[in-house]
């Protein structure tokens, strides 16, 4: 259409409006202070670990996938803007762009005009379809994969007429295999490339059996570093299912097209229609007849995009990302390729136009796409909005300053796009409010009058009214709800939300220290869902925390059966038993406790209190000695273990026991005393001495530990001083029978020989 050359001045040029393109398609993004999603923050953590000792990126108890040139890159970053979001964003952005004129060059060095490589370029840039790969930080992994992944193509384009391009070849799909295993699709794409100028299986496979053998031991390796717990290739290790496949082979290639440059609530969710499927279905038949009808280098292009969708068929569709989006970044440079192609063919095949004419109308389809583009990627901010809120949410319960920004980000999205985000962000949005016990009303009044019949917003309007003393407001409130459940022809979810609901309001008025407003609301939780977990633990902790123990029993007995092996329930349980002194209950319990969390010390000390308080004195006495073999340095099993050996007649155990429970506390008041008491008995005075001196120092109130120092100095003859200890004791307690005793009779008995013995220091 138009006569370009590639020279330095339009290159230039291109550049130039790229980066402008960039501004204004993605520009917001590097205000975003915010993290994204779930994976954002793992990274996050793995790269504040990683700045403080470089091998931990390889290290695997890491929480995110090892990807060395994606580690490297955001560890650059995170040295030089730290933990900024924002930056991270920019950096996003200029990556992305840089991964679509790298783009440009090689559809160009591939044989597509100039024209149209410029133009694939530039709606690569503005894809709709791959949004959430430029949104979410994480996903700079696709960048970089997508980069490496085409110099891999274009190295083996060489390697075909010299041999000794195979080697950049093979390390180009390294570092593209290390930064997303999805890589692994370009060799699929260099096979094809090898038959379509071949058409022969043997030069095929001459050609490609190296980087083959290269994608396996770059994929083992890659997932043998990584910690087990990863996600790294999920769809291709999980269990086959044909039908998913088969779904996700139309499905792919369907979503592909309906969120290119458009973006709606139908297209930005993981959920597939048949209409969709059956636009795959026409692509993939487009891409069999382009190749039919030999109309290349357009034709590769749409194979690369089928072939780039393949890793990713196996995937649930828990496992799709919205949009798909990041998914799609590889396959949707051909559909750039195809677009170009198409918009350009069908003005240029007007034969009524002439050439100026046709020129004006193709500048004005491109800027009308761009517009399009443009506006849809304003509106797909909210949905990143909306995902980054949900990761605030998630940790409201830790945090309640993550609750505040997961509100205002809901908020935010809600009046950025509200036709694009997700139905349940009014239902996020209330169950966190309620949470934080500042329900926004307006905001759901305005989302009520956009859809009256919107009965989730009416439900938690109805929750929300607890919010309000005045009891006429909560009634009408509890009438709301009713009536939202009646009408409702899913009951049962209604049910749940409005449990949901109940209970974080309760969350709150608990925080508060509101407990009959608390326990209220957490009953009306259980009302709507007898078997709701949270809403029973919470109950059952309200109640003990108010002693009432008895009580608490119930409702923590029923969280149990729910979730039998949930430790702090478990826990929970255990003690208000022992607090009802069912001693025996209490027991078993806890030893099943002590099975959910074998390394938890202080689970084993309690098991080790309650065996020992109902006879099963050597059960404690495993249970202490587990404790301290797990924790060295736990205090309060050395202290049971100790006396438990000391009661049991083992006076050197206990003497071990206290040695250590004193060496890893210096003041600890009872360690001191029963550690004095010891010695005494033993008949070690000046060790006796010697402890109880620290021990009477620090706890000057404890009778017994001064009367067992006032009787280890007459052991060593040191009168003066017991009779000192004496006399201290009963200026505090005038009427001490054993103090006035002991001191009667050294005063009566006036030993000879006073004090002859000194005890040295």
């Amino acid at each position: 259409m138009f006569a370009l050359k590639a020279a330095g001045k339009t290159c230039g040029i291109y550049v130039i409006l790229m980066v402008l393109l960039a501004v204004v398609a993605f520009g917001n993004l590097g205000t975003y202070d915010f993290w994204d999603g779930w994976d954002d923050w793992d990274q996050m953590a793995d790269l504040a670990m990683a700045s403080k000792d470089f091998s931990y990126l390889f290290s695997q108890s890491r929480l995110y996938d090892v990807r060395p040139p994606v580690d490297l890159v955001f560890l650059g970053g995170y040295f030089l803007w730290g933990e900024d979001p924002a930056a991270f964003h920019i950096l996003h952005i200029g990556l992305h762009l840089l991964a679509s004129l790298v783009v440009v060059f090689v559809v160009y060095r591939l044989g597509l005009d100039l024209e149209l490589s410029l133009l694939s370029g530039l709606f690569f840039l503005v894809n709709v379809a791959h949004f959430r790969a430029v949104h979410w930080m994480i996903c700079i992994n696709y960048m970089i994969a997508l980069i490496f992944g085409l110099g891999a193509v274009l190295c083996f384009i060489r390697s075909m007429e010299q041999k000794r391009w195979l080697g950049p070849t093979v390390l180009a799909l390294g570092f593209a295999m290390f930064s997303h295993p999805s890589s692994a699709s370009v060799v699929g794409f260099c096979a094809y490339l090898s038959w379509r100028r071949h058409g022969s299986f043997r030069k095929v496979w001459m050609e490609s059996w190296p980087l083959g053998v290269a994608v396996v031991v770059f994929a083992v390796l890659a997932h043998h570093i990584s910690p087990p717990h990863a996600l790294e290739g999920e769809g291709v290790l999980s269990q086959p299912d044909p039908i998913r496949i088969l779904t996700n082979l139309l499905w792919y290639p369907g979503r592909l097209i309906t969120s290119a440059h458009w973006i709606s609530r139908s297209t930005s969710g993981n959920e597939w229609a048949f209409w969709e499927l059956g636009i795959g279905g026409l692509f993939l038949i487009g891409t069999g007849v382009m190749y039919r009808k030999r109309v290349f280098p357009v034709a590769d292009w749409l194979v690369w995009s089928v072939v780039c969708i393949l890793p990713f068929l196996n995937n649930r569709v828990d496992r799709l990302a919205f949009g798909p989006s990041r998914q799609l970044y590889f396959a949707s440079v051909g559909t750039a390729v195809a677009l170009s192609w198409i918009l350009r063919t069908l003005v240029d095949r007007q034969e009524r136009m002439g050439q100026s004419a046709k020129r004006w109308v193709f500048c004005g389809l491109i800027l009308l796409w761009i517009g399009f583009s443009t506006y849809a990627l304003k509106n797909a901010e909210a949905l990143s909005i909306y995902f980054g809120a949900r990761g605030y949410a998630f940790r409201a319960d830790q945090d309640r300053d993550y609750g505040r920004r997961a509100v205002q980000l809901f908020e935010q999205a809600l009046a950025h796009a509200p036709g694009v985000v997700p139905e349940d962000t009014y239902i996020r949005l209330g169950t966190v409010a309620l949470l934080l016990g500042k329900f926004p009303t307006s905001v759901f009044e305005a989302g009520l009058e956009r859809n009256p019949e919107a009965l989730d917003i009416q439900l938690f309007l109805g929750v929300a009214a607890f919010l309000q003393a005045d009891e006429d407001v909560r009634k009408q409130g509890e009438k709301r709800v009713q009536k939202v459940f009646e009408q409702s022809t899913e009951q049962e979810t209604f049910r749940h939300i409005a449990s949901l609901g109940y209970h974080n309001l309760g969350v709150y008025y608990k925080e508060n220290q509101q407990m009959s407003q608390a326990e209220l609301l957490f009953r009306k939780a259980l009302f709507w869902r007898p078997d709701y977990f949270q809403a029973l633990g919470g109950l059952g902790t309200l109640l003990y925390e108010e002693n009432r123990a008895t009580e608490a029993i119930v409702p923590l007995q029923r969280a149990v059966e729910i979730r039998p092996d949930h430790v702090q329930t478990l826990d929970l349980l255990a003690q208000a038993l022992y607090a009802s002194k069912r001693m025996k209950e209490a027991f078993d319990v806890y030893r099943k406790v002590a099975q959910s969390s074998p390394e938890d010390a202080d689970v084993h000390n309690r098991l080790g209190q309650i065996a020992w308080m109902i006879g099963e004195a050597e059960q404690a006495r495993r249970a202490f000695e587990q404790a301290v073999l797990i924790r060295s340095d736990h205090k309060e099993s050395w202290q049971n273990l100790g006396n438990l050996h000391y009661q049991e007649g083992r006076l050197d155990e206990a003497l071990q026991a206290y040695q250590r429970l004193v060496q890893l506390d210096p003041n600890h008041e009872a360690g001191l005393s029963n550690l004095g008491q010891l010695f005494y008995r033993k008949g070690q005075w000046d060790d006796a001495i010697r402890v109880l001196e620290r021990s009477a120092r620090l706890d000057s109130g404890n009778i017994q530990t001064h009367l067992r120092l006032g009787l280890s100095y007459e052991q060593l003859g040191m009168y003066d001083a017991a009779q000192t200890v004496y006399r201290r004791v009963l200026k505090r307690h005038p009427k001490q029978a054993e103090a006035q005793k002991r001191l009667q009779g050294l005063k009566s008995s006036k030993p000879k020989g006073r004090n002859r013995v000194r005890r040295t220091r």
